[in-house]
């Protein structure tokens, strides 16, 4: 029986059911992104299907609702998004739609245990950022924001890029299309640097990076080229100042190059 009802439901999606998947999610709220209320700020993909019996329910209540659109639609969609490359797929986490996009995890075995692996999808639940990162930063919202929620995975970008992390642990930023902006060459370091933050400043938008190679932060433009290369232990944005410097009890300010600078 279940085996003619897992044929049924490759039939209704047109998809292939692949049987090594034995867990998977049931995520997404498809309500507005930028609708702030105790149901929007949740994990979207809180509750597991926990076996195939549990999928052939959201079969069973497709089939019900054959002539009533809207729930048609609604439980296809929840079973398209558990999908990739035309396969079940178990996303263990699932974050909410910011900008479009919705960040998504698998789990992949490795030598010590296991580790999450991130992409992003689109709100028609296609992969549009592959799974291959170990840290993903959600794009950012300005419906959001502006409702003063906080939320510290979400990146605050003016260009809409967002922090990732490969699975080297460097760190570097992408567009919403998962193309790459500034290659994945830097570290997130003991002084909070756990994502790459553009600043306005008089010279334009400049960003403080560390490499654990130096052991050194430097400044680099929206190119990811260094303006200074790695040089000092720690370096700071004083706001007030209007310059990047150093901090402790003997301070240095410079420019974004660097060039020193009397305050």
């Amino acid at each position: 029986m279940k085996r003619i009802l897992l044929g049924i439901i490759a039939a209704l999606l047109s998809l292939s059911v692949s049987a090594q998947y034995d867990k998977v999610v049931r995520p997404f709220n498809f309500g507005r992104e930028d609708k702030i209320d105790e149901q929007d700020t949740m994990m979207a993909g809180a509750y597991r299907v926990e076996n195939e019996e549990q999928l052939v329910v959201l079969i069973m209540q497709f089939a019900e609702s054959k002539g009533q659109k809207e729930k048609m639609y609604a439980v296809k969609r929840q079973i398209a998004a558990l999908m990739v490359d035309g396969k079940l797929h178990n996303y263990e986490e699932i974050r909410n739609f910011r900008h479009g996009r919705a960040a998504v995890a698998i789990r992949e075995k490795t030598k010590n245990g296991s580790r999450l692996i991130w992409g992003f999808v689109d709100k028609q639940m296609k992969l549009v950022v592959p799974l291959k990162y170990t840290k993903v930063y959600d794009f950012n919202n300005a419906n959001f924001r502006k409702h003063n929620v906080y939320d510290p995975m979400e990146d605050e970008d003016s260009k809409g890029w967002t922090t990732v992390i490969d699975k080297e642990y460097q760190m570097g930023m992408i567009d919403r299309d998962g193309n790459v902006k500034i290659p994945c060459m830097f570290t997130e370091d003991e002084h909070h640097k756990v994502k790459i933050k553009f600043i306005p400043t008089p010279w334009g938008e400049y960003a403080g990076v560390y490499r654990s190679q130096e052991n050194k932060e430097g400044i680099i433009d929206r190119n990811g080229n260094y303006t200074l290369p790695p040089t000092y232990s720690h370096l700071v944005w004083y706001t007030d100042l209007q310059c990047f410097g150093t901090t402790g009890d003997n301070r240095i300010y410079f420019d974004h190059k660097g060039n020193r600078l009397s305050k």
